[in-house]
This record gives structure tokens, C-alpha cells and sequence, in this order.
């Protein structure tokens, strides 16, 4: 058969009957033959293995193939066989391909999770009786949604979706598939594979920075953190050099699977995929763009900014400080774009009136008075009575008086009036 199997606990035996299945693939393509790879042991345990740190002791007895007892119990001898030649094949890969990786990976999960669809298709082709899961999965399979599949349902901080498959994720297709086939559906994973010479889960990049509260200026003084954040954007970009793709920051699954829908084909992703990493990163990021924009130091604060739009492409702060950056470098057509891109993210009403304000100092800026004038009119509709929009609202009544009236056409060399000051600080809580 290949590997060596021992199945520990009693009444579990019948898992070990249907291991000739388990050893055999089939038509699915593999990247090795199983029996490359010795197993020294699979362990059917009482209860699933946690997916954190494990400790020595846990170490030692989470070692290679594990499956869950509870589940062997319930289910046919074909049914556990199959899962189990899921964990070979995890064991496979990691000795074979992707050894510098985590037991637990996008690629790990989807070829292996696509070998499982196609090796238990094969069964049912030869009449072993149905299995709601395992038919399933043969479902999504052929369906071509397995990659969308297996991150939206094990997707963890530390995987990477390399390029060529971040292209081809159909994320409309897989929803309206979700909504007609997989309400109510609770993802199953029985089986593990534990490394003995290597991490099962992998590691959290960013993780040792610190919490944004941590880091926020208004409880130092920007001048007096600013070579703390050298250091520590430093000490990111040392990790970030050893990541597979390029840094995608989210609080939570559902987070990480928008902002890939947000950066297929978007620079720096297409090209190097996406690694999932932790929300602190882009943390750092916005507020040392914070305090460089506080400090007028325009190139540095343009630089950070915007690695912080492109770690947290679906937050709108930073677009809203990269569009400070831009008025001062006289961009004032990338100020805006920076601007509409904040607002069709749908800020919190705070937000929003603050990006409003904002786009209307820009509009006065580039001489659109009119259009100026709505802006700072909607931000006072979300912000009433805020000094800010309220004395910039009055320049621009005046402007447009002096220059005579709304149906006033502005002249090319327009010359703003001085901006208000504190025009730009950023006043919402996150």
C-alpha cells in the first residue's frame, strides 16, 4: 500500500479498511505519487487539534495525518478513506512542492481539496453511495469555483493567492452560486497534516507590530514618534521582503476577500499575488503618513500613504490624507481622484463630511467655486455647524459674489484665497 498506517483508539479500525482507497487517486492529477513519501502514523483523535501555537507536548502528538474521531464514528469506511487520502496528499505536497511553506496555505488547500472532489467523483462512479459533503465538493469543483471556495472558507492571515489564480477568482459568479447552493452549508476540514519538521499554520505577518492604539498621535506629539516610526516601518520592510506576494491587510475573512476582489489586476497584486497580513501594518502605515503630512514632509508622506492605500484598499482615511499630499505638490487632479475614491468606499457620516470638506478645498483650489460650494454644502447637511466647512463655505460665498455670481465663469489663472487653518487635520475616531 505505501505508507505505513497505524489508526490509534479503539473502534476506529474500520478507517484503517478502506486505506486502499486512500492510497489510490485515480485519475486526479498528482504532483508525486503518494508512495514517495513515507507517513510514520495517522492518528484519529477525540476532538480537532486547536489551529493556534501548540505546545511541545501537543506537538509531539499532532505530528503527521490527524483526523477527527467524532467524524470517523459517523461516517462509512469510504468516506473517512477518502479524507484521510486528503491528508496524504497534504503530506505529499509539503514534502514535495512546498515544504518552505505552512502545512496550512491557499495552494495546500486548494490542489488538495480539488484532488479530493475529483478522487470521490471517481468513487461514485464506480457506485460507493452518496456523501452530502464529499458530493459537494465534486459540485464546486466542476463548477471551476474550488479556489473561490476554499477561501472563503479557510482563508487565514499568512496565505498568499499567487497571481495567476488571484486573475482568474470570479468572485460575482461564486456569490450568486453561494446564494443558490451553499446557504446554511457549514465547511468541513477533518483531517489535518502536522509537519514534524516545520510550522502547521502560518505565521501572522506583521504580528510583533503594535496595535493602533498604540501608535496613535494624540497621545504623543508626531515629532516625538517620528523615529519610532522609522524603525518600525523599517523593521516592516525587512518582513515584507520575504513575503510570496504583495501585503493585503483585513481585520477578518470577509475583509481579505474584498480587498482581493478590490486588486485583481491592480499593481503591485497582479503581477506578485496577495499575502494576507495583519491590520496593524497598515496601521503603522496611515498614521506615520498621518504625522509626515503634520510635519509637512510631503515626499515621505506621500511614499507612506500610499503603501497604505495599497495594504488597505477599502479604508478611506489614507486616500483622504494622499489627497492632502497631492494639493500641496500641485496634483491637484490626483488630489481628486484620491478624493472620489475615499467617498465611493462609503465612509462612516464623520468621514464623509470631513472627505466633502476636503474635496471642496480642492475644487477651490482648482477654481470649480460652484462645484466647491455643494461640497462644503453636503458636509454641513452630515456636519452641521462644523467651523471648518462653515468659514470655507463663506470664502467661497464671497469668492463667487466678488467674481459675479454663480453663472460666473472662472478664469484659467484663478488664484485661491488662503486655505482656513487645520484645514486638513483628520478629526474622526476609527
Amino acid at each position: 500500500m505505501g505508507p505505513k498506517v497505524v489508526v490509534r483508539m479503539a473502534g476506529f479500525l474500520m478507517a484503517a479498511a478502506g486505506l486502499a482507497a486512500a492510497c489510490s487517486h485515480g485519475g486526479a492529477p498528482a504532483p508525486v505519487a503518494p508512495a514517495a513519501v513515507a507517513i510514520d502514523q495517522t492518528k484519529i483523535v477525540g476532538s480537532p487539534p486547536r489551529e493556534g501555537p501548540r505546545s511541545q507536548p501537543e506537538a509531539k502528538r499532532y505530528t503527521g495525518i490527524v483526523g477527527d474521531a467524532d467524524f470517523a464514528r459517523a461516517n462509512p469506511a469510504k468516506v473517512v478513506a477518502r479524507w484521510l487520502s486528503y491528508g496524504e496528499a497534504r503530506a505529499v505536497l509539503w514534502h514535495a512542492q512546498i515544504k518552505k511553506h505552512a502545512g496550512d496555505d491557499f495552494l495546500m488547500e486548494a490542489i488538495t481539496r480539488k484532488m479530493l472532489a475529483r478522487g470521490w467523483a471517481e468513487d461514485r462512479a464506480k457506485g460507493v453511495a452518496p456523501n452530502a459533503d464529499l458530493d459537494l465538493m465534486v459540485e464546486v469543483e466542476q463548477a471551476g469555483l474550488m479556489n473561490e471556495y476554499v477561501l472563503a472558507s479557510f482563508a487565514r492571515p499568512g496565505w498568499t493567492v499567487p497571481a495567476k489564480h488571484l486573475a482568474k477568482l470570479d468572485w460575482p459568479r461564486f456569490r450568486a452560486y453561494s446564494a443558490a447552493h451553499l446557504v446554511g452549508h457549514r465547511p468541513l476540514r477533518p483531517v489535518w497534516f502536522f509537519p514534524e519538521d516545520g510550522p502547521a499554520f502560518p505565521a501572522v505577518p506583521g504580528q510583533t507590530l503594535p496595535p493602533r492604539t498604540a501608535i496613535v498621535p494624540s497621545q504623543t506629539s508626531c515629532a516625538a514618534d517620528h523615529a519610532r516610526f522609522t524603525a518600525l516601518l523599517a523593521h516592516w520592510a525587512a518582513e515584507e521582503a520575504l513575503l510570496d506576494g504583495a501585503p493585503l491587510a483585513a481585520p477578518d475573512r470577509a475583509g481579505f476577500l474584498h480587498a482581493l476582489e478590490k486588486v485583481q489586476g491592480v499593481a503591485p497584486f497582479g503581477e506578485h499575488g496577495a499575502t494576507w497580513v495583519a491590520p496593524a501594518v497598515a496601521d503603522l502605515h496611515e498614521v506615520a503618513g498621518f504625522c509626515a503630512v503634520e510635519e509637512q514632509r510631503w515626499g515621505e508622506a506621500e511614499g507612506v500613504l500610499a503603501k497604505a492605500v495599497s495594504l488597505a484598499p477599502l479604508t478611506p482615511g489614507p486616500y483622504g490624507e494622499l489627497a492632502m499630499v497631492y494639493v500641496k505638490r500641485g496634483r491637484l487632479d490626483d488630489a481628486d481622484r484620491a478624493v472620489t475614491q475615499a467617498l465611493a468606499l462609503g465612509p462612516n457620516t464623520c468621514e464623509q463630511a470631513r472627505l466633502l470638506r476636503q474635496q471642496g478645498y480642492i475644487l477651490v483650489d482648482r477654481g470649480k467655486l460652484l462645484e466647491a460650494l455643494h461640497a462644503y454644502g453636503r458636509s454641513l447637511e452630515l456636519s452641521p455647524g462644523n467651523p471648518i466647512a462653515s468659514l470655507e463655505l463663506q470664502v467661497v460665498i464671497g469668492e463667487l459674489r466678488r467674481r459675479g455670481g454663480a453663472g460666473a465663469k472662472v478664469a484659467e489663472e484663478y488664484h485661491p484665497p488662503p486655505p482656513s487653518p487645520n484645514a486638513h487635520i483628520t478629526s474622526c475616531p476609527r
